[in-house]
């Protein structure tokens, strides 16, 4: 380079960096980044129940997206579409009682004679599992938001872990002694990272914004740091619950753009949200409020 090159005004953008509970966050801002204590209190009480600083990654899965990435992460922020879309991945495990349009009380009373007989009664409440507690786990209006506890929910009847068939598909994490069919679930209040933990994994998904009709959607799976591929897991089990529901989320929101690029979609001024849609609506509240306010025309 000539003599007069100056190497530090032609390095890399930089970047801010904060590590939370061993997750390392990054903010592109040009100007001072968020406060980011005020979106991660449920993700780093998820990550300290877990020890998840000190747990590896056992697997990875890339999956881009042709989908802008807000469509992505409001398809992740509501659960109504779970039993139609899911009933061979996310439903299986998590929806206890079958299609929430359809319980009724005597499916209601056999599922909670069934947990009871496992030793796990289902205590009645916001986050106990009962009733429609799949739709709430992806579809509270503040999850995330708020510096509070993480969410957790009962598995369906008979499983242990999130795994296609319920059983056990890695060790116990450290932090665990028993199974407790149980999974418990984070999300960054900004919504571009989400996490669901069992007894011996923790799947997190990470959300990346390419351009207007693209995201890179990566999961990888957490395990104990002892264990070993090909000995205590295999890496297609532990994808395989996730991958799918994945996968077949990703064919939702592929058609939904191009559903709005349509000539014919009618809703270019604000497309209205159900009363079920209440993580959608929160997650582009936010959005007006913090990204598009800055936006100059």
């Amino acid at each position: 380079m000539p003599t007069n090159f100056n190497a530090s005004e032609h390095g890399l953008h930089p970047c801010h960096v904060r590590t939370v509970a061993g997750f390392i966050w990054l903010s592109l801002a040009r100007q001072d980044p968020p406060d980011i204590e005020q979106w991660v209190g449920n993700w780093r009480a998820a990550a300290e129940r877990y020890q998840m600083a000190d747990l590896k990654i056992g697997t990875r899965l890339k999956a881009p997206t042709k989908a802008n990435w807000k469509l992505v992460i409001e398809n992740f922020r509501e659960c109504y579409h779970c039993f139609p879309s899911h009933t061979k991945s996310y439903s299986v495990v998590h929806q206890m009682y079958g299609d929430p349009n359809a319980v009724t009380p005597e499916i209601r009373a056999r599922v909670d004679a069934a947990l009871a007989k496992e030793g796990h009664p289902v205590q009645r409440g916001r986050n106990a599992g009962g009733g429609n507690a799949a739709t709430r786990e992806r579809d509270s209006p503040t999850q995330g938001m708020a510096p509070g506890g993480p969410q957790g929910s009962h598995l369906n009847v008979g499983y242990l872990t999130g795994s296609l068939d319920g059983k056990p598909i890695a060790p116990l994490l450290p932090t665990q002694k028993a199974w407790t069919h149980l999974s418990t679930r984070a999300v960054s209040g900004f919504s571009t990272s989400w996490m669901m933990a069992y007894d011996d994994h923790v799947a997190v998904v990470r959300f990346t914004p390419r351009d207007v009709a693209a995201t890179d959607a990566e999961i990888f799976w957490l395990v104990h740091p002892d264990a070993k591929e090909g000995k205590d897991f295999d890496a297609a089990r532990l994808q395989a619950l996730w991958g799918n529901t994945y996968r077949e989320d990703r064919w939702i929101c592929e058609n939904q753009q191009f559903g709005i690029g349509s000539r014919r979609y009618n809703f270019r001024g604000g497309q209205p949200y159900a009363a079920q849609e209440g993580g959608p609506a929160s997650f582009i509240q936010w959005y007006m409020r913090e990204v598009a306010s800055s936006v100059k025309a």
